[in-house]
């Protein structure tokens, strides 16, 4: 596929002014994917496609018809990329490989922070849920807790963390909720991603409810 491209203006991705509303939504999704060096599949693009509702079917045939489309996406075949950014593709390969190496580790630790008193929920969050790791990255979980108990879960949370960097395993709790404040008032793309792309390693009770609290994410 040819080349093309759209434009930054103050931040916000300006698709291309020739495409159609759908096309535009492909191609915002595609960018999204391109700031991390993860070009998608048909059925990924499918599950992220960002502001338009259509079947898989419909996608790929959007896909292969349009000649719009084709200046502003490439594809090897099995992954749709940002023209030019081919070599995305063994760089998603490697990291997954590297993700699977770190898979175990980061299941084990999980159980680990399961475990913990008054912890309802942990989930895997970031890159490594993505299989779209690099060497060195942490391994990043959201963790939900009994209700006012956030801040001492979060003390023995800590507690685990600093165990592990000493094994020179890198956890990085980013997300840490009471499950009475499951609902996350910052709604964007980025949050709607880490919600939609975390693996629930236990809780599957509370990881529903989490789900059913946010259900805003269904918009990106």
């Amino acid at each position: 596929m040819g080349s093309g491209g759209g434009s930054r203006e103050g931040g916000a991705t300006i698709a291309p002014a020739e495409l159609d509303l759908v096309e535009q939504a492909i191609w915002r999704t595609v960018v999204y994917s391109d700031i991390y060096d993860y070009p998608l599949t048909l059925s990924e693009l499918h599950r992220y496609l960002e502001g338009a509702a259509l079947s898989q079917t419909a996608l790929a045939q959007r896909l292969a018809e349009s000649q719009r489309l084709a200046t502003q996406i490439g594809s090897d075949g099995h992954y749709f990329f940002l023209p030019g950014q081919d070599k995305q593709v063994q760089v998603r390969l490697d990291r997954s490989q590297e993700a699977g190496r770190l898979l175990s580790l980061a299941r084990s630790y999980g159980l680990w922070l399961a475990h913990l008193p008054f912890v309802r929920l942990v989930a895997l969050t970031g890159s490594l849920a993505m299989a779209n790791v690099s060497q060195g990255a942490d391994i990043d979980y959201l963790i939900v807790t009994a209700p006012g108990r956030v801040w001492l879960a979060r003390a023995l949370v800590i507690a685990v963390v600093r165990w592990a960097a000493w094994r020179g395993a890198p956890l990085c709790p980013n997300f840490i909720l009471s499950e009475d404040a499951l609902h996350f008032e910052r709604q964007n793309l980025y949050v709607a991603r880490e919600i939609a792309q975390m693996i629930p390693l236990s809780g599957m009770a509370m990881y529903r409810r989490l789900r059913a609290e946010n259900q805003w994410t269904e918009r990106y």
